[in-house]
């Protein structure tokens, strides 16, 4: 992601988790993000099916989609 963004920008993963809310699993990724002196922390969800890691991805992707569109501008 880091090169695909082509600017000074750093990211780095927090935390991961899988959570139970009701009868639903989730997963929820922080993910810091340094950009021109600035730190935003991005947060992200997945609903987690039969595959607990692709969850665990589409939540940073979730996470990272909140903010990414920003950066071109």
């Amino acid at each position: 992601m880091e090169q695909a963004l082509n600017g000074d920008v750093a990211l780095a993963l927090s935390h991961i988790e899988t959570i139970a809310i009701g009868p639903r699993t989730i997963s929820i990724a922080v993910v810091v993000m340094v950009t021109n002196g600035e730190e935003r922390t991005l947060i992200g969800s997945a609903m987690v099916g039969t595959d607990p890691a692709a969850a665990a991805v589409r939540a940073v992707l979730d996470g990272m989609n909140r903010l990414v569109p920003h950066l071109s501008r």
